[in-house]
């Protein structure tokens, strides 16, 4: 019986981690979802021709890219090699992203990515639902928690994650629940 009690409390007490993991852990699971959301981009350039998923032409009709400021913005940004170049760039600094380190370069990195996919939105609005939703959260918040010079703002940000994707996934997750299908 007391090897049980062990047994049960080694696999249910929480597991401590500290506020530097919890950041690297979030930056990098991010770094991910935008590493392979790039690559699919890249490999599937085709999508950005006249007539694809993702023809700028079809895309700016969109009521999103009604706005002004935002179709300028866009239009900066929707050729397609400039697409595929800001694309190679998120890959390249996914990866950096992935690779052991602590600096407040990550922090950086985070805030590119973040804002790229920002940027992206208005030109590829098919495939990007989700998982790059909530990776962008991340990586916007993570970026300036690795900014932050004071702990306690790291602490909150950190929080702020947190409870954010936990909201996400589990309002999702009812919604699916008591749908119809």
């Amino acid at each position: 019986m007391r090897y049980l009690k062990k047994i049960t409390k080694a696999v249910f007490s929480p597991v401590p981690i500290s506020r530097e993991r919890a950041l690297g852990i979030s930056e990098r699971l991010a770094a991910i979802t935008t590493l392979s959301s790039s690559l699919e981009y890249l490999h599937q350039h085709r999508h950005m021709d006249p007539g694809g998923l993702n023809d700028w032409e079809i895309m700016k009709r969109t009521p999103e890219a009604k706005s002004v400021t935002l179709r300028k913005v866009a239009d900066m940004v929707s050729g397609k090699k400039v697409t595929l170049a800001l694309h190679a760039t998120r890959a390249a600094v996914s990866i950096g992203m992935i690779l052991p380190g602590k600096s407040r370069w990550r922090g950086a990195g985070s805030l590119f990515l973040s804002g790229t996919s920002c940027l992206l939105q208005a030109r590829h609005r098919y495939g990007t639902d989700g998982s790059d939703q909530v990776a962008n959260l991340v990586q916007s918040v993570s970026g300036v928690a690795r900014l932050a010079k004071k702990s306690e703002t790291q602490d909150a940000l950190l929080w702020y994650i947190g409870i954010q994707a936990s909201m996400s996934y589990s309002v999702s997750g009812w919604v699916k629940l008591v749908g119809d299908k």
